[in-house]
Formats: C-alpha cells, sequence, structure tokens
C-alpha cells in the first residue's frame, strides 16, 4: 500500500474538501473510474467536473470513483464500510452546477421564483443533463433567485467629466456628484454645474466598474423667483460602455417639461458611464445640481459568471 496523507494533512491541502470519511465508499453512483496516484488528485479531478460532487478513493489500487450524488446533498443515502476506501464530499462552491441535474423537482428557486426544466446542449454539459432556468421575481436575482437585491447610490464621490467649465462660476462637474441636493445657484459657494455657451453640451459621471443600474435621480437648478431653471431641457440620459454619450443606450425619455427632480427608470440597465446631453442646433448651456445613481450592489457586472442563455433574465449575475 503506497503512503497517503492523514485526514487533517488532507484538509489542509484540499480546499474543495467539505467532509471525508476513512474506510467508507458510497455505492451506486459512480459514473466515471480513473486511475490517479493520490487521493488529493482525485479530489481535485471531481471538483473540476460540474456532474461530480462526491469521490470514493481505493488506496491499495489508486482508483478514483466520481460520483454523482453525496451524502451530504442527499442524507437518504448511506456509505459502505471497506478498510481500502476513503470517501470524499467536495464543497458546493466547486460543484454548484451539479443541481443542474436534478431540475425543478428539487426545487431549487428561492423567494418566489419561478422554475422552468430546460434541455441545454454545451460542450460542457453532460448530453443527459435535466437543467433548469429559475425566473426571478422583481427584487431578487442569483442563479436560484437567492440574491435580494440591494440598490444604492454609486455615483457620489466618483469621476466626473463636462464639454467645458463655466470658471467664473465655480460650474464644475464634480459639483453634481457632491451629495449635496441644493437646489440654487448660490455663487461663489454653488453645488451645481454649469457649463459655457456650446452646442450640445454634456455632462458624464465615470463610476469605475460596470454597474446593473436601476434609477438615475437628476435635480435641477432653481432659478430667481422661485422659477425653474431650462437649462437641462431637451436633455437625454445615456448609460453604457463607452465614454461617447450618445454611442450609450438612452433611458428613459428626453427631458421635455420642467421640474426640480426627474426620475428615470432605467430598469436594470448596464453601465459604467452614466451622461446627460443636450442636443440644440444653436449654442447653449448645461446645469445640473445633482445626478444620483441607484446600482445593484449585490454585485457588479465583473462579478458576472454564468449565463445559461442569451434571454436569462439576468440571472447569471452573483
Amino acid at each position: 500500500m503506497s503512503s497517503y496523507p492523514t485526514s487533517a494533512e488532507r484538509k489542509v491541502e484540499s480546499p474543495y474538501t467539505q467532509y471525508e470519511s476513512d474506510g467508507h465508499y458510497l455505492s451506486g453512483h459512480v459514473f466515471q473510474r480513473r486511475r490517479l496516484g493520490t487521493i488529493l488528485s482525485c479530489g481535485l479531478a471531481c471538483s473540476n467536473l460540474p456532474r461530480c460532487i462526491s469521490v470514493n478513493y481505493h488506496l491499495t489500487q489508486g482508483v478514483c470513483e466520481l460520483n454523482d450524488e453525496s451524502v451530504t446533498v442527499n442524507q437518504n443515502i448511506q456509505l459502505y464500510n471497506d478498510s481500502d476506501y476513503i470517501y470524499l464530499d467536495i464543497k458546493s462552491d466547486y460543484n454548484e452546477a451539479n443541481l443542474y441535474q436534478r431540475g425543478c423537482s428539487s426545487g431549487p428557486c428561492l423567494n418566489g421564483g419561478h422554475c422552468s426544466d430546460a434541455h441545454i446542449e454545451s460542450c460542457s454539459v453532460p448530453n443527459d443533463y435535466l437543467l433548469y432556468i429559475c425566473n426571478c421575481p422583481e427584487g431578487t436575482r442569483g442563479l436560484n433567485c437567492d440574491i435580494v437585491i440591494e440598490y444604492n447610490e454609486v455615483a457620489e464621490g466618483k469621476t466626473a467629466h463636462q464639454i467645458n467649465t463655466a470658471w467664473r462660476w465655480n460650474g464644475y462637474a464634480k459639483n453634481a456628484i457632491d451629495g449635496n441636493t441644493y437646489q440654487w445657484f448660490n455663487y461663489p459657494n454653488t453645488s451645481c454645474t454649469h457649463t459655457n455657451k456650446t452646442v450640445n453640451p454634456w455632462w458624464m459621471v465615470d463610476l469605475q466598474d460596470v454597474y446593473i443600474i436601476k434609477w438615475v435621480n437628476i435635480t435641477n437648478r432653481m432659478h430667481s423667483a422661485n422659477k425653474i431653471n431650462n437649462r437641462i431641457l431637451d436633455s437625454e440620459l445615456h448609460i453604457g460602455l463607452s465614454t461617447t454619450i450618445k454611442e450609450n443606450r438612452q433611458c428613459g425619455e428626453t427631458i421635455d417639461v420642467f421640474n426640480i427632480t426627474y426620475l428615470f427608470d432605467c430598469q436594470r440597465m448596464l453601465g459604467r458611464y452614466v451622461g446627460v446631453q443636450k442636443f440644440s442646433e444653436t449654442e447653449t448651456v448645461m446645469s445640473l445640481c445633482e445626478v444620483q445613481v441607484y446600482a445593484d450592489i449585490t454585485g457588479t457586472c465583473s462579478t458576472i459568471h454564468y449565463q445559461l442563455t442569451p434571454s436569462s433574465n439576468v440571472n447569471g449575475y452573483s
């Protein structure tokens, strides 16, 4: 018999193992056998296969048996005694996709999510797999609708730019993301932006990551005698990955009415750059007092890890 690590040594060296039992094996659920030199390499082989969630390792023969069932997932099955075997369960972080095999019968969708069975052909998923898709209700997402979405303001303190700046009015681009929604242009202590006269003036914030954006709230500027300023009239809100505002998708409609604030429901648009541009044939100015961007902080787009189909209701975000 070749030497092999003790249980304590294996737990240190194999972060993919969540449970092990010396002198036991699981019967009736082996889908593949491999001859491997160590139990650690056996566990690693399992962690790299979507279908595998546990292993039996035969110490004298060096045979690794890959199982598609485990005593952790299914507590109704039992292990059998054999001193030549070691049984390992693989952590769910390494075999999350195995739940697909059970389909909707396992009740995988949480928080009121609706489950639909689906067969998906893929080079990385066995043809006999029964998969599922969770259609998540508003306010949840994730593979199993297990993540309750939190929307937080993400623009304050980031980096803002505009076409130019009216220096005499201290109308800096950063004024619109300083957290101050005060609506009066109180020079010289103003908290609003102000451009010089120009054709098609614009303002934009770089969120410094790609977010799933739900709402954008724009605070307009008040004029004298309690009159609402018209300096964002005919403006559009665009969100996307381009630093050129017009190349990004538009959220909502063009601003064509006088309001103190404008709340845009962007319906979970993806974007890093949030821009406001005023389209005009003649020279004009743009002035904003605050732009607040509310995004899904439970996961930025850079954490995307799985997407079943192109129409998967953004359930691929973690």
